[in-house]
């Protein structure tokens, strides 16, 4: 009986609070193991599957599937732009607004067990598919770049899948742009800069370095805060396609950490870890925080960095939202994200995108801080979302221009073009009301459900 209560509140522990406060449990069920006939390696091995099984259930439970979406926001006043490219999976945006994006083959990216990553990039290479890439530029005024952008100096036989992007700089000084590269032996950050060919409109992005390293094993998304440093996720600890890969996924391990690296010195360190799938990330404009998504616990981690903390992050704040969400790109003091409402349909979705559609949703989260440096009460809001996903499946990223007419960007993992909504730039805030529901189970009984766990945790804490 014991054994069964400790496994319940370490698996409302684990779902409520911070991988931190979990000790306390272990060194209790060491205690409990002296203090049973049970053998430590039986008692190790019911409680790993047990807690396992209940980690996949509360998965399963929060990933939406289950939920009713009951409203749509902004769909039908939207349009596709640049319709003949697929997968614009991310967004590098500029000091001064605008963004580059590069349409890309995302076919890579399972979910299942035996569909390794590496293999699949390994037959596209193979095949001669060496990337087939495209990068284009929307200005900050919201027009788009003249014709697919000119990618020059890279070297023969150079393997180009493009993930997460980020960028330095205005748009008119030859601004840097990092894009995660997944090659077929090794992940690396490829170094570019963005230069102007006189022609309004025109571009062209110019090689300048690719950045490896042993700790950039399974890199998602990364940030500058220099044109030395970054901060990148990585995203998955184990080989994708493992069993173990799977476990992670569907277990929702807290396996994956944020790195800072130096890319003159060569140098990268652990800065934070214990997080599920470590997903988008961006750095503050005066550089004292960064924003870490946390896909598989549904929220964006916000941490502290300053001398005190040395080369560590300090977790100071979590923001919950209510999807997986995935990069982040700032408006303003706030951060926009493009998120999946619905877990297993995106997953399904992804097995067969030409055929296979899966809901979309854009967030707006506050990250204005207080005096006593929390964050406001401000919640996050929902400014685009489509339930089913047949206007626009499965968006990753957005951004806003703002001009005389401004605009909502969405971007996808697999979709074709770029969704282009218009926006009242007076309207900070578009959508307010809360739009999920629990088939027969009112959200007040869920608010008190949940109200109880945590009464629960703090008096065993006690």
């Amino acid at each position: 009986q014991r054994t069964s209560i400790l496994c319940c509140l370490f698996l409302i522990q684990s779902y409520k609070t911070n991988n931190k406060s979990q000790s306390c449990y272990l060194d209790y069920l060491r205690k409990t193991v002296l203090a049973t006939n049970m053998g430590l390696t039986k008692l190790l091995f019911w409680s790993a599957l047990v807690a396992l099984l209940a980690n996949v259930t509360l998965f399963v439970i929060d990933s939406g599937d289950l939920e009713n979406i009951e409203a749509e926001k902004y769909k039908g006043a939207c349009e596709i732009v640049l319709p003949e490219y697929k997968g614009f999976e991310d967004m590098a945006q500029f000091e001064n607004g605008g963004f580059l994006s590069f349409a890309s083959n995302h076919s890579h990216f399972k979910f299942v067990v035996g569909t390794s990553m590496r293999d699949m990039l390994k037959a596209k290479v193979n095949s001669g598919d060496l990337g087939d890439v495209v990068a284009v530029v929307i200005k900050p005024d919201g027009s788009v770049s003249k014709g697919p952008i000119a990618v020059e100096g890279l070297p023969a036989g150079f393997e180009f899948f493009p993930h997460g992007l980020a960028a330095l700089g205005k748009i008119e000084e030859n601004p840097y742009v990092l894009a995660v590269n997944h090659r077929s032996t090794t992940d690396s950050l490829e170094i570019f800069k963005l230069q102007s060919l006189g022609d309004e409109g025109s571009y062209k992005l110019v090689y300048q370095q690719s950045f490896s390293h042993r700790m950039l094993y399974n890199v998602n998304d990364c940030a500058f805060l220099t044109d030395d440093r970054v901060y990148c996720t990585n995203w998955r600890s184990q080989p994708t396609g493992s069993f173990l890969g799977v476990v992670e996924v569907y277990g929702r391990m807290p396996w994956n950490n944020v790195i800072h690296c130096s890319l003159k010195r060569n140098k990268c360190w652990i800065v934070a870890e214990g997080i599920r799938m470590a997903n988008g990330i961006e750095v503050s404009k005066d550089g004292n925080n960064v924003y870490v998504v946390a896909s598989l616990d549904k929220s964006i981690n916000v941490y502290e960095r300053n001398d005190e903390n040395g080369q560590k992050l300090k977790q100071i704040e979590t923001i919950r939202t209510q999807s997986l969400c995935d990069n982040l790109v700032w408006d303003g003091d706030d951060l926009l994200t493009g998120c999946h409402p619905k877990a297993f349909t995106f997953i399904y979705y992804s097995k067969d995108p030409i055929n296979r559609i899966a809901p979309s949703e854009v967030m707006r989260i506050p990250t204005v801080r207080l005096q006593n440096k929390h964050l406001s009460t401000k919640k996050a809001r929902t400014l685009y979302l489509d339930p089913v996903g047949d206007e626009f499946s499965a968006c990753s990223v957005a951004a806003i221009t703002r001009n005389k007419e401004s605009y909502l960007w969405i971007g996808s993992v697999y979709g074709k073009g770029i969704l282009r909504c218009p926006m009242d730039p007076t309207r900070i805030e578009p959508f307010t009301e809360d739009m999920r529901s629990w088939p027969g189970i009112s959200r007040s009984n869920m608010a008190s459900l949940n109200k109880a766990a945590d009464i629960l945790v703090t008096a065993y804490n006690r």
